[in-house]
């Protein structure tokens, strides 16, 4: 999957369920990266980044809100956009399929369970058409 528009970014970043193993990338395009330990309460409390220093918030570190999910260039984060996809739609049972089971290259949908439907080229692709589909959280 190519880097999002800053618009999917966005909007996915205002739905995202951050959990422990989530990469995190700033937008300026550096070549930072920070790697999430621990969320409580929805929260990310801990966390390293790309040279190995540890934070947390037990210490007085602050987790910057403009770091982005790296949902498009790390496995552990790209999982969690179903996570994400779920929750924007408060619906646990949205889940993904390719058009086609034999030929996945061909495109993939996220269903609900209220027979909505986002169509994308890959799965990460209408997962994101789902998220962007959803009502603002409140």
């Amino acid at each position: 999957m190519s880097n999002p528009t800053p618009e999917q970014q966005a909007k996915v970043t205002r739905h995202w369920v951050p959990v422990a193993g989530h990469l995190y990338v700033d937008p300026d395009g550096s070549e930072s990266w920070y790697r999430v330990i621990r969320v409580y309460e929805g929260e990310i409390t801990e966390w390293v980044d790309d040279g190995g220093e540890s934070f947390a918030t037990e210490s007085g570190d602050v987790w910057p809100d403009t770091r982005i999910p790296c949902y498009w260039g790390d496995y552990a984060t790209t999982d969690g956009l179903l996570r994400t996809a779920r929750s924007a739609h408060d619906d646990p049972g949205l889940h993904t399929m390719p058009f086609d089971a034999d030929h996945p290259s061909l495109g993939w949908r996220a269903w609900s369970s209220l027979e909505d439907c986002w169509k994308g080229g890959t799965e990460q692709e209408a997962l994101i058409a789902a998220i962007e589909a959803a009502p603002e959280p409140k």
